[in-house]
């Protein structure tokens, strides 16, 4: 996520504080980087689901998804990645203390 974050400053934030480009031009720039790593992240059937839930079939590319099918894709995504690391974890514990390790 760094390597995002740090594109992000470079073509988004310091143009903007140094007034070489307006606000929208500057969110149109620092949200290209985000979009990236969020597609990276994703799962592709939590995308598909949201996307059906809006009511659209298919993308033809990657830039035609809208943010607003993408974050809740990409949340999703994280929750159910972060949900299977604590079960994992969980039955490593419960093993361990039960003397099976």
């Amino acid at each position: 996520m760094m390597p995002a974050f740090e594109e992000i400053y470079e073509k988004a934030v310091e143009p903007y504080m140094a007034g070489d480009l307006v606000f929208e031009s500057a969110l149109d720039e620092g949200v290209q980087p985000l979009r990236v790593f969020m597609l990276n992240q994703t799962r592709e059937v939590d995308l598909m689901m949201f996307a059906s839930l809006a009511g659209v079939d298919s993308f033809d590319q990657d830039e035609e998804i809208p943010l607003h099918i993408l974050l809740p894709s990409f949340v999703t995504s994280e929750l159910k990645t972060a949900f299977q690391i604590g079960f994992l974890l969980l039955g490593l514990l419960s093993r361990s203390s039960d003397g099976e390790a």
